[in-house]
């Protein structure tokens, strides 16, 4: 059954029930498990206060409040929609009422109490206690509330943690989380508020009181906490997952554990010798999702930097068979604005229309490349550049390859700063002469800094690297397990002098190939170096990203533009890759490298992030001699 709720007339029973689809039976969590181990961003923290003080405001004083609203009754509530993971938690909160005979009813007003009694609002204190958790991201233990004796001691509790809120830094954020603070603070002090406000005694009770205390928290705490969440509105229809917090970090060989400030998957779930890790797509989601709100907090400095234009994202052409934007994982608000198309197959449906119309693919595996990477590089504004029809046919297409690379990097509607090519074929240097001035004429219209990704093929040890792979202006990326083992399929690199690189390109979550299969059955989606290149264009893509953002953090580096420069070159991002491969050593000419990894090292205590990830980027991109 659905039941309404009507003000002055309680629950009704709907007469046109609407069932609640896509939740998971039992798969919820409360909101107090959820503080202790997931992070919440500030936008997450501003939406969820206005959105249970608002439902607080509205149901106030009537049937449904018998019981305080505490952080054990807000649940989360798993959902099956959209092909997202099992275990993820949309940011959308659900409030659980109790129907039968409540263990411990509480009044809305103490009016015959102890005259030492700190506050005479008990539903309005645990409203301040449940913002107050939301905005630490932690559980404040107060006693349950089961006689009188527990109001001034969970009220001095709250206290307390209020004080701490206050010496909270925000990250660009400060000025306007006032807000937040203020309305947590006149739910705590509500006599103050309320005395203010009346005139009168609080221990004798009017009739009128009711109606007026209902007003003033709507001015003092709805109304302040939606005009904060007011910043977010046009983000608001883009449903967030809190990154789980977990205690260890990912292992390297001969390191001790650090103290975690962005944390991963616990270390018996990872790198174990016979268990593969599906939980490294969510790794990376972790660190975009620190970047986000460092860039978010960051978005006015870097406008006030960037005299002449506005700060663009990184950008990525992905050179395949085009995508499919009827897949719903394209099909969301917040990617369509991101991806941008280009057709080099049908060119004359390309000339009649503009870069987000008229997408195609047939094949399936240009969905999928493009896919992996905006789940890997959420911040990246992606180009799809459709130039094949499917796999077997494009090493015939040498002219339109040239020709989509030549687009991509120069021409004035796309400029990308990273070029993904998850295809190989053999050919030889006579061949291949198109593609080959192609890469030459962006690296000399670009000063070089753009980055080339090149799969370097499937065909095990019997075969060396395919091409693109094997350009000398290519960055060639093979393919490993989520171990960092590389596959058997992987080919011996040809290019002798140095070691190249490899990163996951297997072990996808059953989730994430889901949608792809039902659209293209006959695809395979089996790990190989198309999945690894564009695994990396996506690590590179956020290495790229942060790195921008790195000289208007707090912990700004002196002088880091010149190593930002050489970050987008071949020989830098190559150093920049080496980082990434800390305790692995070459494997048959081959690296393994994680982004998580750089990360995990970056973590020192009394050491910012940002910083210790900056200075390592500087060390290794300043250091002599420089191509």
């Amino acid at each position: 059954i659905e039941l309404k709720y009507a003000p002055g007339s309680g629950l009704m029973k709907s007469s046109v029930p609407q069932p609640v689809t896509g939740l998971y039976r039992e798969q919820g969590m409360r909101l107090s498990s959820v503080v202790g181990n997931h992070t919440f961003s500030v936008r997450d923290k501003i939406i969820l206060a206005h959105t249970v003080a608002q439902a607080f405001w509205q149901l106030y004083a009537s049937e449904l409040m018998r019981c305080l609203w505490t952080s054990d009754n807000v649940w989360f509530m798993r959902e099956d929609n959209d092909g997202t993971p099992r275990d993820a938690l949309p940011m959308k909160a659900y409030i659980s009422f109790d129907f039968g005979d409540a263990p411990h009813t509480v009044p809305e007003f103490l009016e015959s109490s102890p005259q030492d009694l700190t506050h005479r609002f008990p539903h309005v204190l645990a409203l301040g206690i449940l913002l107050l958790e939301i905005a630490l991201g932690s559980k404040v233990r107060v006693s349950e509330f089961t006689d009188i004796s527990h109001i001034t001691s969970n009220h001095t509790k709250a206290h307390q943690k209020w004080r701490d809120l206050k010496e909270t830094k925000w990250d660009g954020f400060s000025l306007h989380m006032s807000h937040l603070i203020n309305a947590i603070g006149h739910c705590l002090d509500f006599k103050k508020v309320w005395h203010g406000k009346s005139g009168t005694k609080l221990d004798q009770k009017k009739p009128t009181d009711l109606g007026a205390r209902r007003d003033l928290l709507y001015e003092k705490v709805v109304k302040p906490l939606a005009w904060l969440a007011a910043a977010f509105h046009e983000d608001s229809e883009n449903v967030t997952y809190p990154y789980k917090d977990i205690t260890y970090l990912l292992p390297c060989p001969n390191e001790e554990k650090l103290r975690p400030a962005v944390n991963f998957e616990p270390k018996s779930s990872l790198f174990s010798p016979n268990r593969t890790n599906t939980h490294w797509l969510s790794e990376i989601k972790t660190i975009n999702g620190y970047v986000r709100e460092q860039l978010r907090a960051r978005q006015g400095k870097l406008k006030e930097a960037e005299s002449e234009k506005d700060h663009s994202l990184i950008k990525v052409a992905i050179l395949d068979t085009g995508y499919n934007p009827d897949l719903d994982f394209f099909k969301r608000e917040g990617r369509q604005n991101r991806i941008k198309w280009k057709d080099f197959v049908d060119t004359e449906q390309d000339a009649k229309s503009d870069l987000k119309s008229n997408a195609v693919d047939d094949h399936g595996h240009g969905s999928f490349m493009t896919k992996l990477v905006m789940d890997t590089a959420p911040l990246a504004d992606i180009y799809a550049v459709r130039v094949a029809k499917d796999n077997d046919s494009i090493h015939h297409k040498n002219e339109r390859i040239a020709e989509a690379i030549r687009w991509a990097g120069l021409d004035k509607e796309a400029r990308v700063d990273v070029i993904s090519m998850s295809f190989a074929f053999e050919a030889e240097l006579e061949d291949v002469k198109e593609i080959s001035a192609a890469i030459a004429a962006v690296r000399s219209g670009r000063d070089d800094k753009v980055i080339f990704l090149a799969a370097a093929g499937n065909f095990g040890v019997e075969q060396s690297d395919m091409f693109p792979a094997w350009h000398q202006d290519v960055i060639a990326i093979h393919a490993a397990d989520s171990r960092g083992k590389f596959l058997e399929t992987d080919p011996v690199p040809m290019k002798k002098s140095e070691p190249e690189f490899g990163t996951i390109g297997d072990d996808l979550p059953s989730y994430f190939t889901e949608e792809i299969a039902k659209f293209y059955p006959k695809l395979n989606t089996d790990g190989g170096s198309s999945i690894a290149t564009a695994v990396a264009a996506g690590m590179i893509a956020t290495t790229l990203i942060h790195a921008d953002l790195l000289p208007y953090l707090p912990s700004r580096l002196d002088g880091f533009q010149v190593p930002l420069q050489r970050l987008r070159m071949k020989p830098g991002m190559e150093r920049a890759l080496a980082l990434m491969t800390k305790g692995k050593a070459a494997d048959k000419g081959r690296r393994f490298f994680n982004l998580v990894w750089l990360w995990k090292s970056a973590q020192r205590e009394n050491s910012p992030l940002d910083y210790n990830i900056g200075m390592s980027l500087q060390t290794t991109l300043m250091a002599k001699p420089f191509p």
